[in-house]
C-alpha cells in the first residue's frame, strides 16, 4: 500500500487536524468511474472513526481514524494473489488479506471486481471484520463483480 502516513496539518473549526498522505493509483478509465462511484457511497463514519482529509485529494483514496484506516481504489491486482489463494467473502465481495494467512492481516484487497480496492487495517483496529462489513457494503452497489468470478 502507498501510504505516507500522516502530515500536512489544517485548521478546522479552531482545532488542527492533521490529513492523512496516500498515492493515488492510476487505474483506466472504466476503473476510475467505478471508483468514483465508491467515493459518493463510502461511510463518513468506520468503525465509529471519522473520516479525515487525504492529501492530494482524490476520489481515489479516502482515510478514516489515527492511525488511519487507508483505502485505495484502482490499485492493481495484488502480485501475491494465486488462484489457490484464500478469499474472505463478505456481503458478496471477496477479500484479499495479507499477509496471507495471519491472524491479523493489516491488508486486505477486494478483488473480482471492475476496480479492485484495497484497504490498509492498523493492527490496533483488528479484528477487521466489522470494517470490511462496512466497506463491502460500499463497494458492492458501486464497483459491479467481474463476469463468471475472474479475480
Amino acid at each position: 500500500m502507498l501510504f505516507a502516513g500522516c502530515g500536512a496539518g489544517s485548521v478546522v473549526g479552531g482545532a488542527r487536524t492533521s490529513a492523512t498522505r496516500l498515492v493515488p493509483p492510476s487505474p483506466p478509465p472504466a476503473a476510475r468511474a467505478y471508483c468514483a462511484s465508491l467515493a459518493r457511497e463510502l461511510p463518513a463514519r468506520l468503525g465509529g472513526l471519522a473520516r479525515r482529509a487525504v492529501i492530494p485529494s482524490s476520489p481515489l483514496t479516502a482515510a478514516w481514524g489515527n492511525p488511519p484506516i487507508a483505502l485505495r481504489c484502482g490499485v492493481p491486482l495484488p502480485a501475491a494473489l494465486a488462484p489457490t489463494a484464500e478469499l474472505t467473502v463478505v456481503n458478496g465481495v471477496a477479500w484479499f488479506p495479507q499477509p496471507a494467512g495471519s491472524a491479523t492481516p493489516s491488508l486486505f484487497t477486494a478483488v473480482g471486481r471492475e476496480a479492485y480496492v484495497e484497504l490498509g487495517v492498523p493492527a490496533r483496529y483488528a479484528p477487521a471484520g466489522p470494517i470490511l462489513v462496512a466497506i463491502s457494503n460500499a463497494i458492492a452497489p458501486a464497483v459491479p463483480a467481474k463476469p463468471g468470478g475472474r479475480p
